[in-house]
């Protein structure tokens, strides 16, 4: 969200319930559908380009669910995901006007479902953006803009966060080994695969007084960036922190969500995608393992992996 309260805190309110247990109890089932639907067409496969036939397509699904997208738009929701996140990698667009056209395809498409349900609600997640106050029209380009900032934000974290878990298990195969022999460790490893990926890298506030942050001077409307991986990989929070530990005590004071009233109020929802999806990659081939170097997005934003060679075993 690019907005401080009173305003944030009013999107908020009405987006959270969304995200809440009750709702995580409605599409438990549909996820978990969806896993291992994606785990039977891959048991004769011997390797796959995990990205495009695996990581993001769980978390696609669950956006389209939450959203209410049709979900024969699944192929151009992809393609829009890459562009978005990719606006600074020449494979998507090689110049700045490509990024903003697919910006705009994504803000009309967004744009088109939410009129939709301004005329007929449906309960679903836009329905709930739907009924957030209109006022000028800044705060009305941000109320249509929410879409495409749920886009980007609904998926391609939690499949960078997968493809970099799959990356983590073949780098500490003792961690894999460790997951199958006891998958209650589950819960915490996606805790600790969020610290050690960190699929955010950075976001930019500005300060809202004069401040001194580690013998810094930051004052009243300067530019902070806030490193999320640089928190993650703190020694003084997280011992030998270059190293994945599925057991780590404190995994969970990770910031990889975000702190505060700004956390990301879809985490729950991420979480519950990566532990099923991790869950079921492990029990069904318990010794998957990275077969090529990642092919890395061009970003200064996101830990964006855009092709990994995986094989099934």
């Amino acid at each position: 969200m690019g907005s401080d309260p009173p305003k944030h805190g009013v999107t908020r309110k009405v987006l959270q319930p969304h995200f809440m247990p009750s709702m995580l109890r409605q599409i438990d089932e549909e996820v978990q559908g969806a896993v291992d639907g994606l785990i039977e067409c891959l048991r004769d496969r011997q390797t796959i380009e995990f990205v495009s036939e695996f990581a993001a397509i769980v978390p696609i699904f669950t956006l389209m669910r939450l959203l209410g997208a049709p979900e024969g738009d699944a192929d151009r929701i992809y393609e829009w995901t890459n562009r978005l996140v990719g606006a600074n990698d020449p494979e998507y667009n090689s110049e700045p006007v490509q990024a903003a056209a697919a910006f705009m395809e994504v803000f009309n498409y967004g744009t088109a479902l939410l009129e939709e349900r301004e005329a007929s609600p449906s309960g679903d997640l836009l329905s709930a953006v739907a009924t957030l106050p209109k006022t000028d029209s800044r705060e009305e380009m941000a109320r249509r803009g929410l879409f495409t900032t749920l886009l980007a934000a609904g998926n391609e974290t939690t499949r960078n966060s997968l493809t970099g878990a799959i990356i983590a298990l073949t780098k500490f195969p003792d961690q894999k080994e460790a997951l199958v022999a006891d998958p209650s460790l589950i819960p915490n490893a996606v805790r600790e695969i969020v610290r050690y990926v960190s699929p955010v890298f950075q976001m930019m506030r500005f300060a809202k007084r004069d401040v001194v942050v580690g013998g810094q001077k930051i004052r009243e409307g300067e530019a902070v960036v806030m490193l999320y991986g640089a928190a993650n990989r703190d020694p003084e929070m997280f011992e030998d922190p270059d190293r994945l530990d599925v057991r780590r005590a404190n995994a969970n004071r990770h910031l990889g969500f975000g702190v505060g009233v700004h956390r990301c109020i879809g985490a729950p929802v991420a979480t519950l995608q990566l532990e099923k999806m991790l869950s079921a990659l492990l029990s069904n081939f318990p010794a998957i393992e990275a077969v090529s170097e990642p092919d890395f997005l061009r970003s200064n934003f996101v830990s964006g992996i855009k092709r990994l060679d995986v094989r099934l075993r």
